[in-house]
Formats: structure tokens, sequence, C-alpha cells
């Protein structure tokens, strides 16, 4: 045998920053560690204590999401709670999250990932308060963190200073994570203590306020346009959303090579859910609000282009949905996919059609003509991430990056059609919905209309297939078409009820 082969040599001593590392990956998560240290805390006053624990190196703010450098690891004694203190763990786990925002993909295709595999994506995200968030950030926000710190190659080694030289590293391997220079907050003029993985932001935290940081796809022409946009509906009385926070210098925005970035203010509150008829129906009354007090306003210098077509985006999905179904008829080696899509064929067309002919109306034709001479301005990204519940039936919208001048009746089909899907097409979504936006301006015949139009084509359907053939493959595509076949009798019925009630 060579010298060395099959033996095990006795290791010197690893270098400061293996053990570092070590340390840092062999840590339990994080929402296990801080309710871990809750119940320790509660038992401080018993006097049959058995094991011992550190002490967290700063306590998170009561109900928020996890600061980036997690407490201390507990002793090798605590990691094996009894079985209804690990349920007291979650317990307490489950109150404790930030809500990671979607990204944009605009009116066009979005990327399909499956009913429940969803990437992290842009946005401002502000949910903090109960109930756990839909993609899990809070579970895997501190492990991210440390990931981040490894592959970004910041010094591992403890700082000149003594004051938690662990947040310090943390919030820089943050900002390092989501492409934003370390050197950003700077022109803000802030101390940043901590920061916070958000998924497609960070919040940023100082010892006096909490901030959400973004590097944002948008241009800083159309910053400008939502800064002023969001201080004119603030004159008209609407306040429920996130200021956009200013520089030193007085700037909204900042440009650092080809990239952009914004900060807003933090707002605290709980994610809405498309499960709650009643929360739709608040969800509404927000979007309602805001596109009614947008109406007549104009931003000096850059405006983004208006989206009244909706004729033509109709028969352009159409023609794609058309085109995407030959593909599928016509492939020689069809996987689960193709066979699944071929069957349900028949009805995506006939729907398709359908949604083309009641976008031909000539009243619903009128209705935009009129409507886009003192238009409102549409939020365009309703999705449960960008709105959050602060109060009793006070929803605050969040990420306004698409927004634009358009009729309200996408707002409206957009929330329908997400929060429809949630609730088995039950037609007391659409009630509250309808009811919401007739209370700041009653819903004409031709808004039903393109409601009717909008829903009526098979966006989801379309969508996974556009994603499918023309972008990539992913395995949960073939369970997101599973769902749209299995709601599509009750799909059907909700929408010849609709029908029914424009028609009468």
């Amino acid at each position: 045998m060579k010298e060395g082969s099959g033996v095990l040599r006795r290791p010197g001593k690893s270098p400061e920053w293996v053990q570092e590392l070590l340390r840092e990956f062999t840590k339990p998560p994080y929402f296990l560690q801080f309710s871990w240290s809750n119940l320790q805390g509660k038992q401080q006053s018993s006097t049959e204590k058995k094991t011992t624990q550190a002490e967290p190196s700063q306590s998170p703010e009561k109900g928020s999401e996890s600061p980036v450098s997690a407490p201390s690891q507990p002793s090798s004694a605590t990691l094996s709670p009894r079985p209804e203190q690990v349920k007291a763990a979650h317990k307490s786990a489950q109150s404790v999250y930030d809500t990671a925002p979607q990204s944009v993909y605009g009116l066009g295709a979005k990327p399909v990932y499956g009913p429940s595999v969803k990437p992290a994506r842009p946005g401002n995200s502000h949910s903090e308060i109960g109930g756990v968030t839909e993609m899990g950030t809070a579970a895997t926000t501190n492990q991210d963190s440390q990931l981040a710190a490894k592959q970004t190659g910041l010094p591992t080694a403890s700082p000149q200073t003594t004051a938690a030289p662990e947040n310090e590293r943390s919030w820089q391997a943050v900002l390092h994570m989501h492409g934003i220079p370390v050197g950003l907050p700077t022109a803000y003029g802030w101390n940043v203590t901590r920061a916070v993985d958000l998924g497609g932001a960070v919040r940023v935290m100082t010892q006096k306020a909490s901030y959400t940081l973004k590097k944002t796809h948008i241009p800083m022409a159309r910053v400008a346009f939502l800064q002023q946009l969001l201080t004119y509906v603030e004159s008209q009385g609407f306040t429920r959303f996130a200021p956009f926070q200013p520089t030193k210098r007085n700037k909204y925005s900042l440009s650092r090579g080809d990239h952009v970035f914004y900060a807003t203010q933090w707002l605290q509150g709980r994610q809405v859910t498309f499960s709650s008829a009643k929360e739709v129906g608040w969800t509404a009354q927000t979007l309602a609000q805001f596109h009614e007090l947008s109406r007549g306003f104009e931003a000096q210098g850059y405006n983004p282009p208006a989206e009244f077509d909706l004729a033509g985006m109709l028969r352009r999905r159409s023609q794609d949905l058309h085109a995407l179904l030959m593909r599928a008829e016509v492939a020689t080696q069809p996987d689960e996919f193709d066979r699944l899509l071929r069957d349900i064929a028949p009805a995506l067309r006939e729907d398709a059609d359908r949604s083309v002919q009641w976008s031909d109306d000539v009243g619903a034709q009128s209705f935009l003509t009129a409507d886009e001479e003192k238009c409102g301005v549409c939020h365009l990204d309703v999705i449960p991430e960008n709105f959050i519940l602060r109060s009793a039936e006070r929803v605050y919208a969040l990420d306004f990056d698409l927004a634009t001048f358009a009729p309200r009746v996408l707002d409206v089909s957009h929330l329908l059609r997400r929060s429809l899907q949630r609730q088995n097409w039950s037609e007391s979504v659409a009630y509250e919905c309808f009811l919401q936006y007739n209370e700041v301006r009653p819903f004409t015949t031709p808004e039903y209309i393109w409601v009717q139009s909008l829903l009526t084509f098979p966006y989801r359907a379309w969508r996974t297939a556009h994603t499918r053939y023309r972008m990539w493959k992913e395995p949960s595509q073939l369970e997101e078409l599973r769902e749209f076949a299995r709601e599509a009798e009750r799909r059907k019925i909700f929408l010849q009820a609709l029908a029914n009630q424009i028609q009468h």
C-alpha cells in the first residue's frame, strides 16, 4: 500500500474562515432557533433546569421576519426538544414571515412554474404579520443569506469592531445576493443594522426605520412616473401604498451601470389571501379607489404607453393558442402534456374564439374609446404578494412597476381569475369584487362584457402551453394543465351564469 492511501490522517487545525463556515452551516434553521429561544425564555422561572441555551445576539421585532443574523446556536443539549415543545415552536414560527414577491412579465406570457413551485421574483414585499407566506420565504431566509456570503466571497473573519459582526456581514451578503451595491444605502443616509432577503427585494433596517430596497427592471423615467403618480393620488385622498423614499439629494431612483434601484417605506401587514371572498373584496376596493382617483393624472416628462387595445391583445393570444394546439396535435412523439392538451383542444379553441367575439361588441369598443379620454391607471400586477392587510378591511397595494393607463376591467379580470381559481369559481367571489367596484363607480354593461371576454379566454392553459413550447419545459407544467382541466366544468358554469346576467 502506498503511503497515505487508505489511511485516515489526523487533520490539522482548520483555518478560521473554514471554522466560521462550519459554524454557519451547522446551525439549525432560524425559525427553530427563535422559537426555541422563546420557549426557553418562558421556562426561566422554573427551578428544574437541566439544559442551558446561548442568549440570542439580538431579539427580532415582534411579528417580524427573522433578521439575517440569527441568534447564537443553542447548546447541544437543547437540540432535542420534547414533542410538545417542537409543536409549540412550529406554531410560533408560523406567525413570523416576510412575503416573497412575484416578478413581473407585463401583459404577455408569464412563465409557469406549476401550482406550488414559484421562483423568487422581483417586487416589493412588506407582509410580515400572521400566517405563513405561500412561498416559504421565512424558513429559508437565513440559509440563503449564508449561502450568498459564501458565493460572493465576502470576508468571514470578524471585523475590527466587536458589535454584532455577524449582522454586519449578513446585510452586505444580502445586498450582494440581489446585485445591490453595498454602498447604495449611503445615498439614502442609512446606517444599516440588518437586511432581510424578500425574494425580489431587500428589507433594509436601521435603528430608526425600515425600508424596501429594490433592483428594478424599469428605467429611471418610469420610476419618476410612478413617484409622480403616487404623489398625485395621495393628494386626491388615496394613501394605501408604500411611498417612495428619496435619497439625500432628493432623488427617487439611482442607477449603477445598467441597473436601476429605488426604495420605498416599509409597511407592516399580512399578505392578503385570494382564497377569502372578503379579502378579495377589500383588495377590489383598494384597486377601484386607486383607479378612480388617478383619473386626470399626467406626469411631467415620461408617460408609459396606455393599454386600451384589449381586442388586439385577445386576438394575438388566440392566434398563438391555435398555433400551440396545432403543435401538440402534430407531435410525432407526444408526451403526457401533449396528449392532455390534445384532449382539451376543442374546448380551448371554442373559448378563445368566443372571447374574441365578445371583444368585437360595438358597445364594448365604444366604451374603451370614451374611457381613454379621461383614463385612470391600473396596477396590472394583481397577485396576493402585492397586497397586504394592515388593519380591518384596509388593504394596501405594493409594487406598481407595471402600472399604466388602462381600463379598470384589466385589474378586475386579473383579480377575479386568480381568486376564482382558488375558490372553485364560486359566484360569491365575483359578487364581492363587483360590489366594491360599484361603490366607487357603477359598472356599465360594456365593462361587464369586457370582463366576460377576458375571463372566457383560457388564459391559464394558454400561458402554460406558451411557456412550455416557447420557453422551457418543466414537470410541474403538466400538473398546472391538469388543474385547468379539473376546474373546466366549474369555470364553464360560472362563465355561462355571467353571460346570462349580461344578456338580461
